[in-house]
């Protein structure tokens, strides 16, 4: 019996082997490795396929969140409204720009509530950042429904795990004033690297933007304000353009997954024994994770390493109780968070994973908790 594996990046990469030899030939055959023709090419295509106004490529999509923060004008003393159930990135990007981080709780797909932000916002409140946890649409537009009574606040929209997830045929990260990408290769338009990106609608924004990833350069010897490197790299960049041309195929593909497995859970889903996140009406996710929730979460998980089956927990502690906060925010209340972080648990998808493999890890997670 194999080992299913959560993720196998040569296996969803394999077939572009010769592909990635041949740009990487080409890149280096240039003798233009740092912001030339690839990143531009890049930047105007993926511009093309979110249908946003502006794209600007950075080094990772930490410093597309940081970058954007920056770009708003956040500061010292300044709040940011965040989500506790997230990556870390979510929240070190607003204590790294000196901000102070406010935690809403969250809905029962695991993102920002609109109703939890309300009695957050105050004179302090600078931006919100909205995570679209594992391909998820947030509720976007009842976010900015809130957030309408209440001008000067910044919308700045997680995408990192959400690359191709849309609501009413509309691009996330196309809803917020930013929309910040991540290309990691873990991310369903992953590279062999890091890298990121973010939408802009400001032409302002944009050209702030354009300088503050590299230097805040005016010329080769002046900038006309300090900031940092976060340039994506050339040879990244035409990877990125390959993986795009299939991204279409690769999405498709993941939500197929995402609706064997409830094929072959039906019975499971109809008794409540798993709850799968899936997107809200009108929503498509890009299911860079496929969630479910259930009360028998680590006993799952472990019978299901037992049987050769990884599986992960994303993310097992919530931001406000990271140990860097030493403490000071533990105890936050945040009931649906608190709730939802001891069910979730995220099943295999990818390339790498066939029907079988899909009928094996259902089957196996049916044995286990039809019994319970």
């Amino acid at each position: 019996m194999k080992n299913i594996k959560f993720v196998d990046l040569f296996a969803g990469n394999k077939h572009l082997l010769t592909e990635f030899l041949n740009s990487a030939r080409a890149v280096f055959q240039s003798g233009n490795y740092i912001l030339g023709d690839c990143v531009d090419r890049f930047e105007r295509n993926v511009k093309t396929f979110l249908n946003a106004k502006h794209f600007v490529s950075c080094a990772n999509g930490t410093d597309a969140l940081i970058l954007s923060l920056k770009c708003c004008g956040v500061k010292p003393g300044d709040e940011v409204l965040v989500t506790p159930m997230s990556y870390l990135a979510s929240v070190s990007c607003v204590k790294i720009v000196g901000a102070n981080p406010v935690f809403c709780d969250v809905d029962e797909k695991c993102n920002i509530n609109p109703k939890s932000i309300i009695n957050k916002i105050n004179k302090k409140t600078k931006a919100i950042i909205v995570v679209h946890l594992g391909g998820i649409p947030a509720q976007i537009k009842a976010i900015l429904k809130v957030l309408k009574e209440h001008k000067g606040i910044y919308v700045i929209e997680d995408c990192a795990q959400a690359f191709g997830s849309y609501v009413e045929n509309r691009h996330v990260g196309t809803f917020g004033d930013f929309g910040c990408f991540s290309f990691h290769p873990l991310k369903t338009l992953g590279g062999l690297g890091d890298g990121g990106g973010i939408i802009v609608k400001s032409i302002s924004h944009y050209r702030y933007l354009m300088r503050a990833r590299n230097h805040g350069h005016i010329d080769r010897n002046d900038c006309s304000f300090f900031s940092q490197n976060s340039r994506l790299d050339e040879i990244q960049a035409a990877f990125l353009t390959r993986l795009l041309k299939e991204i279409k195929f690769r999405l498709k593909q993941r939500r197929k997954q995402v609706y064997m497995y409830l094929e072959y859970m039906q019975e499971l889903v109809n008794n409540g024994k798993i709850v799968p996140i899936l997107p809200y009406r009108k929503s498509i996710s890009s299911f860079n994770f496929f969630m479910i929730m259930t009360l028998k979460r680590d006993e799952l998980k472990t019978y299901l390493s037992r049987r050769g089956i990884d599986c992960r927990v994303h993310y097992p502690i919530l931001l406000n109780k990271l140990s860097a906060f030493n403490g000071q925010m533990k105890n936050l209340p945040l009931p649906n968070a608190q709730a939802n972080v001891r069910k979730i648990l995220s099943l295999p998808l990818g390339r790498h994973i066939r029907r079988d493999d899909i009928k094996r890890i259902s089957f196996d997670t049916i044995k286990l908790l039809k019994k319970q």
